[in-house]
């Protein structure tokens, strides 16, 4: 099995900026490159919430939309899938794309009702090359990377309240969205993981718990991405806090759902780990992290 030696990850869309020139957006889009002994591979995971956000801070990271060698979707919301459209139409080729079944459920928000899932139609969809993700999967294209699939939920998670599921194709019943495509990547490295989500609507703690029982012989070091700890109270935040102690972490950057007051307790729970986590920040390990290039807008 071959694994990643180092780990650059450039947020190209998130909803703060803190940078100047980067556009900020309700959402998640994120280039992963992996580098090996001998070569690198590149990685998309998830997509923003619109094309001309996602492209404008790519150019801004050079990230070329071309070279990334397989697309992941962490699950059908709007702010995950908006720019998928604007992207393939913009791709000389384009790759593999990672979802789980579920992902193109159709999805409303009950009081308008808008639709607020993946923006393209079963026949669009039908024309790309998609692998579905119900389980756990190797993303074959870049080695050392797994898809979660579905994860099982032990532990309780607060429901995201106002949006609606299509029951199945074509009938018009709807149900409370529990987001079952909710999934997030797996970066193996040498002796440690790195995981990476975009909501994590599944709830850190099952996510986590899935991971200890696929890798007995390695533990996560790394997590970055959205926790969906917003509407949690005080004493929810500290026994999920508590859960996260029981982990050695060298990095913490939570952000897009997880709330102002989550990311505070968490830079206060874990402050030599913690980093920040915003449009146009690169975050870097097993490797010195290298320095933002904003040449193509000086």
């Amino acid at each position: 099995m071959i694994s990643a030696k180092g780990v650059i990850v450039k947020v190209l869309v998130e909803d703060t900026a803190n940078r100047p020139l980067f556009w900020a957006e309700h959402g998640i889009a994120l280039d992963i490159e992996l580098l090996y002994e001998d070569h690198s591979k590149r990685l998309l995971f998830d997509v923003g919430q619109s094309f001309a956000v996602l492209s404008h801070n790519a150019q801004l990271m050079n990230s070329s939309l071309n070279n990334w060698d397989a697309i992941v979707l962490s699950h059908g919301h709007y702010d995950h899938t908006g720019g998928l459209s604007g992207l393939i139409n913009n791709m000389t080729e384009i790759k593999t794309i990672y979802l789980h079944s579920s992902c193109t459920s159709p999805r409303i928000r009950a009081s308008t009702p808008k639709p607020v899932g993946l923006p393209l139609s079963g026949q669009e969809m039908e024309r790309l090359p998609l692998s579905f993700t119900d389980s756990w999967t190797e993303v074959t294209e870049v080695p050392g990377v797994w898809v979660t699939g579905e994860v099982e939920r032990s532990f309780p998670q607060k429901p995201l309240t106002g949006i609606l599921r299509q029951k199945e194709e074509g009938e018009d019943d709807w149900e409370h969205d529990s987001i079952p495509d909710d999934q997030a990547i797996i970066i193996e490295m040498d002796n440690e993981l790195v995981i990476i989500t975009g909501c994590c609507h599944t709830g850190i703690r099952n996510l986590l718990e899935a991971v200890a029982v696929k890798w007995t012989d390695k533990k996560p070091t790394v997590l970055l991405g959205g926790l969906h700890l917003h509407a949690h109270s005080k004493e929810e935040l500290k026994e999920i806090i508590t859960y996260l102690k029981n982990f050695s972490w060298k990095i913490i950057a939570p952000g897009h759902c997880t709330g102002m007051n989550a990311v505070s307790a968490i830079k206060e729970a874990f402050p030599k780990a913690s980093k920040t986590f915003h449009t146009g920040d690169t975050i870097a390990f097993g490797i010195e992290e290298p320095k933002a290039d904003l040449s193509n807008f000086s």
